[in-house]
């Protein structure tokens, strides 16, 4: 019993801190008494994998809030309205003026809404000819239906998120014009539509057991939604409430994108029921920008429900998620195009403006993605976009020309920002400590680079590095130290010396993994195979780790049934896996534009680049489902990974406590510890790969990488930084130069601040696994002789 429940808990999410603490001293104590040998798989599987279901079962719910109120000070105040004097005689006046031209007016207004509306009602018709169409009308919508389980035990801040959800589905006052005369698709091309959706698309099998809890309540609130969807799906805002949701699920769970597709389908049939009410309220003389309280102004809708929206608003509002959506999906020219429609329809829609500017970053369209942010950063009176300052640094990084009045358009308001928010920090309640924070920590980082990369004054540099982290800090909750070994405890206990059998898992090589610490060079090593025309980098949104629940509980219940079927499900569920990443390949190669229909790297790839580089955690599932793939372990200098990784502003999650010195060395020490242990159970069988000497010798490293992927060698490989393939990471504007040799020993800059850190490392700040491609010989160093 005690060993299911080890296995269980080797997932990224651990059990709490209590429950580590308590079972690290049961450990202890029966490591004391006996030595036991290593488990065999089979006993492993069916003696460790319970426990943690039933703990996880009763402790621990993780809430999310995801409010973002308002800054409490400096909007710009509006002044009145000049008033208009009305006389009987001008009102006749303009009546008879408008009988007259009424009907002129109508035509010419369906003239224009025609030739206006052609390039995004292309788009909508390819969008849906793959997809069913519904008649969706903005009616008053149904009173909310009950979820049908008990919520009252969920905690406040994630009950409160889902009522924020539900109050997106409004009493109308005044409700859109329902269009009477919109052409309608009939019920046998919907239902042919749907069976093709049903047929080309598979679904990820739903996992019956989540080790996040947080997780298995979003996916029960998706479940549910659906079903409200699909007892009415001419409903509109629970066609919205289900699309959020799927989203959601991709901004929180990273699984390959499992509920991407759905919900750009939703969103797609949203839109168009909107546009075609918006023609017919335009037909009719309404106003299409009025929002429920009666105010004309789009800009600021963006801070309404959609309760509360005009039909302008709504058309905004589900652009700007669809586009944030193909944004995830790494789709980026459709994420352009659908935010430029928002913007085109109202220009200071300030949310697709800031993430206009996040798509063309990956696009490498630096000019373009400057005048987004500007446009926000000029906008933003009541300052709740502030992360568009840290979109223009990255800008400026790439391409400091691409800002005509360069750094100090960023700088320059800074210092008074800055004294703002900390005064207001000082005098306002706990509601707006996160959101302060949140800006300070922005503006502070924002400086910390201006100095490290314009000024090199690395001591003012520093100061604002470290008051970035202090704001940042202050907003997360408190690190837990243990949790890390815990884990890695965990691990040791079940993969052991001869876990595996001979013949377990699937012969296939598609699969590419690429593990290591964060900040190690692995950006630089996924854009290298993925230049090659057989091989597809997927990114950090692992369609095997975003699986590894249902691989695990599948898993469990065949070890329950006595374990002979295991082998085949193995190999099932590798080919399953496969198969899902070439699904994700196709959909991202589909909406990606071509050069030519000629070009070389459109072939078919023969590999897929899984890099989830905390998969290091994952080898031994790895080695259970794919023993012959490659697994590439990018390893950096350890002090400048470790700094790299302290001066990046990481977001809110498991990274974000590289900010915490104390936090980075537990997180580094165990991720070096976890694969001494994979080299003692599994001695060669992770390829390691320098990252020094990719920068040292990037001819020499491309070949042999290449050939360590069972590829023939192509010479385009060399040119990875013209690829035509978008990269959404943390080093998108670096992987478009060249091999550079800037940041190799560049923790030496801030040495004397670091030594702290050198002497929390001790042995570690030190790496000498030497890279270990087949056949690849380092060229001899002669200024090191």
């Amino acid at each position: 019993m005690q060993a299911e429940s080890d296995l269980d808990n080797t997932d990224d999410n651990a059990v709490s801190e209590k429950d580590d603490k308590d079972e690290d001293k049961d450990e202890t104590k029966d490591d004391a008494d006996v030595d036991e040998p290593y488990p065999t798989m089979t006993f492993a599987l069916f003696l460790y994998w319970v426990l943690p279901i039933l703990l996880l079962s009763i402790f621990g719910r993780i809430g999310v809030d995801t409010s973002e109120p308002r800054i409490p000070f400096s909007p710009q105040s509006v002044g009145p309205a000049k008033s208009v004097q009305i006389t009987p005689a001008s009102l006749e006046k303009a009546y008879l003026a408008y009988e007259r031209k009424r009907k002129e007016f109508e035509r010419q207004q369906q003239q224009d809404l025609n030739d206006q509306d052609e390039e995004e009602e292309d788009y909508l018709s390819s969008e849906t000819s793959h997809h069913p169409r519904r008649n969706l009308s903005t009616r008053p919508s149904p009173s909310p239906t009950s979820f049908g389980f008990d919520t009252s035990s969920w905690p406040t801040a994630y009950r409160e998120t889902v009522n924020r959800i539900r109050k997106r589905r409004p009493e109308w006052h005044h409700g859109l014009p329902v269009v009477q005369d919109s052409k309608s698709v009939s019920k046998a091309t919907v239902e042919k539509d749907s069976r093709r959706h049903r047929d080309k698309k598979q679904e990820a099998p739903a996992p019956t057991h989540f080790q996040n809890p947080q997780h298995a309540m979003l996916y029960d609130t998706i479940q549910q939604l659906k079903e409200e969807y699909e007892r009415d799906p001419s409903d509109v805002f629970n066609a919205l409430m289900y699309a959020d949701a799927m989203r959601q699920w991709g901004v929180t769970v990273f699984d390959g994108g499992s509920f991407d597709q759905r919900a750009i389908e939703v969103y797609t049939t949203v839109l168009v029921q909107l546009r075609q009410n918006r023609k017919a309220a335009q037909r009719q003389g309404l106003y299409t920008d009025q929002s429920q309280d009666g105010t004309r102004n789009v800009a600021s809708e963006y801070q309404l429900t959609y309760g509360q929206k005009s039909i302008d608003g709504m058309l905004c509002s589900v652009y700007t998620s669809l586009g944030k959506l193909y944004f995830m999906a790494s789709m980026f020219e459709l994420s352009e195009k659908v935010l430029s429609y928002c913007i085109d329809m109202e220009p200071k829609y300030l949310e697709a403006l800031n993430a206009r500017g996040s798509t063309r970053i990956v696009m490498g369209k630096y000019d373009r993605a400057a005048e987004d942010y500007a446009m926000v950063i000029t906008n933003d009176v009541d300052h709740l976009f502030n992360d568009a300052y840290t979109g223009l640094v990255r800008v400026l990084e790439a391409s400091e020309s691409s800002v005509p009045s360069g750094w100090s358009f960023v700088v320059d308001p800074l210092e008074a920002l800055i004294e703002n928010f900390e005064l207001a920090l000082q005098v306002h309640s706990d509601n707006y400590v996160q959101a302060l924070s949140d800006g300070l920590r922005r503006f502070h980082h924002a400086l910390f680079i201006y100095h490290d990369k314009k000024t090199k004054n690395y001591s003012a540099a520093w100061n604002h590095l470290m008051e970035s982290h202090k704001y940042k800090l202050r907003t997360l909750p408190g690190y837990s130290y243990g949790n890390e070994k815990s884990r890695l405890e965990q691990i040791k206990k079940v993969f052991g010396k001869g876990f595996w059998p001979d013949g377990m898992g699937s012969t296939t090589k598609a699969p590419i993994f690429v593990i290591g610490f964060a900040r190690s060079g692995s950006t630089l090593l996924e854009r290298v195979l993925d230049a090659h025309p057989s091989i597809a980098g997927l990114g950090e949104n692992s369609v095997f780790n975003g699986r590894l629940d249902s691989i695990r509980q599948r898993f469990v219940e065949a070890s329950a049934a006595g374990g002979h079927e295991i082998p085949n499900l193995a190999v099932n569920m590798a080919l399953e896996v496969v198969k899902a990443m070439r699904e994700r390949w196709e959909v991202v190669d589909k909406n990606t534009a071509k050069d030519s229909g000629n070009d070389p790297t459109q072939a078919t790839p023969q590999r897929f680049v899984d890099k989830m580089l905390t998969n290091y955690f994952n080898i031994g599932f790895i080695q259970m489902l794919f023993p012959e793939a490659l697994i590439l372990h990018v390893i950096r200098e350890p002090m400048d990974t470790v700094f790299s990784a302290f001066k990046h502003d990481f977001p809110s999650d498991r990274l974000a406590y590289t900010a915490d010195k104390r936090a980075l060395v537990e997180l580094y020490t165990v991720y070096r510890e976890t694969m001494e242990h994979w080299k003692d159970v599994l001695p060669g069988r992770i390829t390691h790969v320098r990252y020094e000497d990719m920068v040292d010798d990037m001819p020499g490293m491309a070949r042999a990488i290449i050939d360590a992927a069972g590829l023939d060698w192509h010479d385009s490989v060399l040119d990875f930084h013209k690829q035509k393939h978008y990269v959404n990471t943390y080093s998108t504007t670096q992987v478009r130069k060249q091999v550079y040799k800037d940041a190799v020993k560049a923790w030496k800059r801030y040495e004397t601040q670091l030594e702290p850190l050198v002497n929390l490392l001790g042995d570690r700040a030190k790496y000498d696994q030497a890279t270990t491609l087949p056949g690849y010989k380092k060229p001899v160093n002669h200024d090191e002789l």
